[in-house]
């Protein structure tokens, strides 16, 4: 049997370490790549509100901001040409007569009239 010489010993060491470091690396990396991915996702998550995605606006977070409806040009109310309904007044023979009990006024019931 011939000696191992030191040196040559310890490159082999040496070179067994690298080994196992270039594992440790790419399986950090691959784990690096992952978590980035995850990252990506869940920012997007957290970017999203009732106007860019399906969520409903009473999951927004307090004191957003909505956008504004543009306006259409038509005024507020019933339209032109719209059908008017309304409740016609009732003749004062088929009103209710208000019958007061025992010791109110009407006062009581309206508030003071000066």
């Amino acid at each position: 049997m011939s000696p191992v010489d030191p040196t040559d010993a310890r490159i082999a060491e040496l070179e067994g370490e690298v080994a196992e470091l270039k594992k440790l690396v790419a399986a950090l990396l691959a784990e690096n790549a992952s978590l980035r991915a995850e990252v990506a996702e869940l920012r997007g998550r957290l970017g999203q509100n009732s106007t860019n995605s399906s969520k409903p606006p009473s999951s927004d977070p307090p004191g957003t901001q909505r956008p504004s409806k543009p306006a259409s040009g038509r005024r507020p109310g019933g339209q032109p040409g719209h059908k008017h309904h309304k409740r016609e007044l009732v003749p004062a023979e088929q009103g209710v007569d208000l019958i007061l009990s025992v010791g109110q006024s009407p006062e009581n019931l309206l508030g003071r009239v000066d």
